[in-house]
């Protein structure tokens, strides 16, 4: 490429100083997104056109070394105007810095940046020792020829400034749209403080600076990539106005130099392109003056309205409470991405608005009004329907809660907010990284610039197959807590080809290969070096100054997209992928109605050379994304853990089909789990058309949708599927439950055998418990002081409970678990408690999982422990740990969930019950039974009336008020009397009258009616027709558990394919009208004879088909539903 020739500018004086400025500057706040490579081509370009002096400032990234790297290389005489620091007491070391860095004892420019900022926050700007005092020293010592401020105060405020007759010139915003991207007007008004008016400062500013003699250097001329669109950052939406082309960037600067007072405009450079567009604006126009001013009016009107000034006044009339303002900036700031480092996490659009519908869309009273004529709902609409996009294509984080995915703890905490790291180079050519980073630490990570000492100062590391290859010194010193900044650069890429593990790494910038040195690695991924560069990768090696279309120097495009252009596979015959991919079998619908979802299934070959991993370090894991018109619908993660080259791979999912109707187009990728494409990613040659029909949602559409965006934490199956591919309903919601069935809302019966999650023996609606209930209800349900049902139910209580004789009520059986746990601990002053089964879902009970899994700040030392149902050894093994700690022993009894493999225990062991109560008091502690499940059903309806062996505490539940919310805790005056007050159980409703209601009369039917040995028969006879037909197909499965409580599993050594089994036969007997969870079978007395041979014969039907499809390993082509 032919280097430009040197062209001249015409030049300004500032104020009386002599100091010449050319008529366009250069801003350098954007140089720090980009590559040095980048960056000093832009600048030389710049020189060479005229530009003769530039703007920075201690927070562009420290690219003061670029800088004059660029003006050695253009052999011209260029100023620096460098802006001081924040606080008073660095100024004298900045300002001797930068005539370091520069070599020259004497500063053309200096300036105190952001002056109203640095008054607000107490500094000495104006006192004796001040900063201002500081530099009209400099200035009589002949080393500093001019004195200037940067500020986005408000018009008295400027106007003081000049007044003061301190500063030779005034950098301040202006452009004709009247605002910019960090315009800020409305967060300056909460906390009282003042901001730039720019359209005050036309008719106010520029006239009094003029007769002052006071110059003004203009910055933000192009509102910062709101007025006329970025080359540099191309945006990921533009809203082009009518006749915009008209309209150049040329033209507003001009507009600009005509106004009184101006000495320069500083519009920001970051390409070849854009620089030499800029300085053009120093040449005669072509179009005439009244003509350009037209278009530029045109097209000013038209973005101001449909684009946020941030003024504010807007907030207080939405009666959605939307903080408007801080959306509209927020989504600004990620659509134009020129200014992406500004991005505040306090103003995170997820966290402002987390529903992706619109609050708009729903609003019935749009009482919002801009004062500037912005169609409120409309123009936010557009900004959310970009949000959506970004965040769906995982081009934007989410909200601040899923930040914490993208944080790396190490002795140095990370937060990367955006990455964008070539997976696929050229071997030995150079590479760019884009980096968007925040220090969620305690210590500063020091740039040179600050302390060039290499063991303190800090660098991103480069690692190649774990070897330190290049470090990266840190432009700019990065505090805690601060907005995220950027870190670009480039790297070369190995001069062998092969795929090579690459990572990066935070660290400092001790000796590279110094393995001892502390390093948080927060990127891990795949690099590709191949032999020849793709045909349609443009070259990396070429040092001639870059533009977008000549150099990979050029601007940075929209992200992903320069890794899919590299990733673009060449002109057959292609070489092995390493990542690539076959779809051998799908489920997807040729048509479908809108918003209805389907359940699919995706078989797909590994035909790449390297293995999948379902998850591995640093999110390098394999996902499926699924794209519907090129908009990612699901990222979808793999069932096995593994998937070797040549292996193949199922996934089940709910497709949701779009709410619009007509033609669409589904295709597949592979990606990282994280969302990045994957080194050597082939396209999955497939694609499918879906055509969408309008139709009116049936009830169970209509209440899903309500169901996935409101209220989605239920147990759910079928994950919005309404029906199998043969047509068979799957019920998503129940409108009407009796005796042994259930309705669902589009009037489909089925058996049940969850029947209330066990909370009813005696059948749904049983008319008796109804009766009770509907003779209460002209009472409240919760009355000031007890209701006498409370206490005739406490009664019948320790009468069937013996020698139990106090009773407190619950709501749920995890209430009474939890008194238990307390009672226990206050009683005898301990904290240990021994677990066998599960007691609910309170802190206490969960304390076996991690903080992360759970939200329960546990202490660091345990004081849950489990053990296994009947295993003796391993209670007492358990015991010997722990018995000088022991506050109490809890047990499910009987039939407690062991594991999915094992399934449900079934009867007690007598020994393992008699040993736990022996050790129990031999150790001063108390033994609690959980009986919330077997109270009621177990013979004689309780383990303990059973067995004999009876406990110092009883928890009840479920059954207890057949239906109703209800539970109890039962134990002995002198646990109870001493200590149940320190439990500080004071629930609202736990009298609540209706549930008393209902226990009264379950309790009297349970003294009166063999109800529990009608359990156990019922469960009996299905438990052997069930293995009947086990033995019937030759299906290797089995019932565990007791009568009242069964659970089918097959004894199957594979555990996917168990699991996948479960799930087909779950889907196949509600193809049969039977409900069951994942095999688990809950009998009442309402499941009668008949029931009884409608379910083996469903089960039939159902074991047929899963043996079938096992037999001919076809069990993922049979499945309609997500695997359970």
């Amino acid at each position: 490429m032919t280097k430009p020739m040197t062209q001249s500018m015409p030049t300004r004086q500032i104020g009386q100083t002599g100091v010449h400025l050319s008529v366009v500057g250069m801003g350098t706040s954007q140089l720090q997104m980009l590559p040095q490579r980048q960056a000093v081509n832009t600048l030389v370009r710049a020189f060479e056109g005229g530009v003769n002096w530039v703007h920075t400032a201690p927070d562009y990234g420290g690219v003061e070394p670029w800088i004059k790297q660029a003006i050695r290389a253009s052999g011209r005489q260029v100023m620096v105007a460098t802006g001081s620091p924040p606080r008073s007491a660095d100024l004298p070391a900045f300002f001797e810095n930068t005539c370091h860095v520069f070599e020259t004892p004497r500063l053309a420019l200096y300036g105190i940046a952001g002056i109203e900022d640095i008054e607000w926050f107490g500094e000495n700007v104006w006192g004796a020792g001040g900063m201002v005092d500081y530099l009209q020293r400099k200035k009589a010592e002949g080393r500093l020829g001019a004195l200037y401020c940067t500020t986005h105060g408000n018009a008295d405020y400027v106007e003081r400034l000049i007044h003061s007759g301190v500063f030779d010139a005034i950098m301040l915003a202006w452009n004709p749209l009247g605002f910019h991207q960090q315009s800020h007007a409305w967060a300056r008004h909460k906390i009282g403080r003042h901001h730039e008016d720019l359209i005050e400062f036309k008719d106010r500013i520029f006239p009094l600076a003029q007769a002052r003699g006071v110059s003004l250097l203009v910055m933000r001329p192009l509102a910062g990539g709101m007025l006329i669109k970025s080359r540099a950052f191309e945006p990921h939406d533009w809203q082009s106005a009518p006749g915009e082309e008209q309209v150049s960037a040329p033209d507003v600067l001009r507009q600009i130099l005509d106004m009184p007072g101006v000495c320069s405009v500083l519009p920001g450079m970051a390409s070849v392109e854009e620089a030499a567009e800029n300085i053009s604006a120093a040449e005669p126009a072509v179009a005439k003056p009244a003509e350009t001013q037209a278009h530029i009016d045109a097209l000013v009107a038209q973005r101001r309205s449909n684009t946020c000034n941030r003024c504010g006044d807007c907030e207080t009339t939405c009666s959605q409470q939307l903080a408007i303002p801080a959306m509209f900036r927020d989504a600004a700031l990620w659509t134009l991405r020129s200014e992406l480092n500004q991005a505040d996490r306090a103003e995170n659009y997820f966290d402002l608005h987390p529903d992706p519908t619109l609050a708009c869309v729903s609003c019935s009273n749009r009482s919002c009004e801009c004062s500037h004529g912005i169609d409120i709902p409309q123009a936010l609409g557009i900004a959310h329907a970009q949000m959506q996009k970004l965040r769906q294509s995982r081009q934007h984080p989410g909200p601040t809660a899923a930040l914490a995915d993208h944080t790396f703890d190490g002795p140095y905490k990370v937060l990367v907010l955006t990455r964008d790291v070539p997976t696929s180079l050229a071997a030995g050519a150079m590479g760019t990284v884009h980096l968007l980073l925040r220090n969620e630490g305690t210590q500063q990570w020091l740039a040179t610039q600050h302390n060039p000492d290499p063991t303190v100062a800090m660098g991103v590391a480069v690692l190649v197959n774990g070897q330190v290859a290049s470090i990266v010194p840190l432009l700019n010193t990065i505090n805690p807590d601060e907005h995220f900044l950027p870190v670009v650069f480039e790297f070369a890429a190995p001069t062998a080809p092969g795929n090579y593990a690459l990572q990066l790494g935070l660290r400092t910038l001790a000796a590279t290969g110094a393995a001892a040195v502390p390093m948080t690695i927060f990127y891990t991924g795949a690099l590709v070096a191949e032999a020849t560069a793709p045909a349609t990768r443009p070259s990396k090696t070429s040092m001639t100054p870059a533009t977008p279309e000549t150099s990979t120097a050029s601007a940075p495009s929209t992200p992903y997209q320069r890794i899919k252009q590299w990733l673009t596979p060449a002109p057959a015959p292609q070489p092995s992928a390493p990542y690539a991919a076959q779809l051998l079998e799908h489920t997807f619908p040729a048509q479908a109605n809108n918003g209805v979802t389907h359940g699919v299934l995706l078989r797909l070959q590994n035909t790449g050379t390297l293995p999948w991993q379902a998850h591995a370090a640093g999110s390098q894991g394999v996902h499926v994304h699924v794209l519907v018109d090129n908009v990612l619908l699901a990222p979808l993660g793999l069932a096995d853990a593994e998937v070797p080259p040549g292996a193949e791979t199922a996934i089940h999912f709910p497709f949701r089909a779009p709410d619009q109707a007509g033609p669409h187009t589904i295709r597949l990728e592979l990606h990282r789990e994280d969302g990045a494409a994957l080194p050597g990613h082939r396209p999955i040659a497939w694609t499918h058309s879906l055509q969408v029909n309008a139709a009116p949602w049936t009830r169970t559409v209509e209440l899903f949708e309500l169901e996935r965006n409101h209220n989605p934490w239920h147990y759910n199956p079928f994950q919005g599927i309404t029906h199998t591919r043969d047509g068979k309903p799957l019920p998503l919601f129940i409108e009407r439950a009796q005796g042994s069935r259930v309705w669902d809302v589009e009037g489909n019966e089925f058996i049940d055998y969850t029947m209330g999650w066990g909370s009813t023996i005696l059948g749904h609606a049983d008319p008796r418990i109804q009766a009770a209930i509907r003779d209460t209800l002209d009472c409240g349900a919760v009355t000031p002081f007890p209701h006498p049902l409370e206490m005739e139910v406490s009664r019948m209580l320790v009468e069937d409970f013996a020698p139990h004789e106090m009773v407190a009520f619950g709501k749920n059986g995890s209430d009474v678990c939890t008194i238990a746990a307390r009672l226990a601990r206050v009683t005898t002053g301990k904290r240990v408690i021994l677990s066998c089964g599960y007691h609910g879902w309170q802190d206490f009970g969960l304390e076996y999982f991690a903080f992360q899994d759970c939200g329960i700040p546990y202490p660091e030392e345990r004081s849950l422990h489990k053990f296994r149902f009947n295993d003796t050894a391993g209670f007492l093994a358990l015991y010997a740990r722990h018995k000088h700690e022991l506050a109490a022993v809890m047990i499910e009894p009987a039939c407690p969930l062991i594991d999915d493999v094992a399934g449900l225990g079934g009867e007690p062991d007598l020994d393992f019950l008699h040993v736990g109560a022996d050790a129990t008091r031999r150790a001063k502690a108390l033994l609690v039974f959980d009986e919330i499940v077997t109270g009621f059903r177990y013979r004689n309806g309780s383990v303990q009336k059973d067995t004999g062996i009876v406990p110092d505490l009883t928890c009840l539940g479920k059954a207890l008020a057949s239906g109703m919310p209800l539970s109890a805790l039962l134990g002995s005056q002198k646990l109870f009397l001493p200590s149940f007050h320190k439990t500080h159980f004071h629930p609202t409703f736990r009298g609540e009258v209706y549930s008393l209601a209902a226990a009264k009369a379950a309790i009297q039917i349970y003294r009166t009616e063999p109800v529990a040995q009608h359990i156990w028969q019922h469960g009996e006879a299905l438990r052997q027709g069930i293995h009947g037909v086990c033995a019937e197909l030759g299906v290797a499965g089995v019932c565990t558990g007791t009568p009242f409580r069964l659970s089918f599993i097959f004894t199957e050594p594979d555990l996917q394919r168990r699991r996948l089994k479960r799930t087909l036969l779950m889907q196949e007997l509600v193809k049969q009208r039977v409900l069951t969870v994942a095999g688990t079978l809950l009998t009442t007395t309402a499941h009668d004879a008949e029931t009884l041979a409608i379910t083996v014969n469903a089960f039939r039907t159902a074991l047929t088909v899963v043996a079938h499809a096992d037999k001919t390993d076809t069990l993922h082509s049979h499945l309609d539903m997500v695997v359970n």
